[in-house]
């Protein structure tokens, strides 16, 4: 059996629902990580892994004035919200600085 490496690139979904979260469980993780290969090999690494725990966040924008003409002046106007998991709802997100 040979020898290599393995990039593995993992993403996980938390449902509210499911997970009673606060607010402050957002930010990094410490993680380990385990391997099994075919065979029975296998190999642990839970030494300096993290991951980025986020909240999902929605925005919304619209231009005006519509239909927009050519070298004309337009302004964009949004919302930004983003989950709380303590309510189970999305909250406004506003004072901050966003970039589209």
């Amino acid at each position: 059996m040979g020898s290599g490496v393995c990039d593995i690139n993992e993403t996980m979904y938390f449902d509210p629902d499911e997970w009673a979260m606060r607010n402050s469980e957002a930010g990094v993780w410490k993680v380990g990580a385990e391997v099994f290969s075919k065979g029975g090999g296998g190999d642990t690494d839970d030494e300096g892994l993290t991951a980025q725990v986020k909240r999902n966040s929605h925005l919304t924008v619209d231009a005006s004035p519509e239909p927009v003409s050519k070298g004309r002046t337009i302004t964009v106007t949004g919302r930004g919200t983003r989950a709380d998991w303590e309510t189970r709802k999305y909250a406004s997100y506003g004072g901050r600085l966003m970039s589209l």
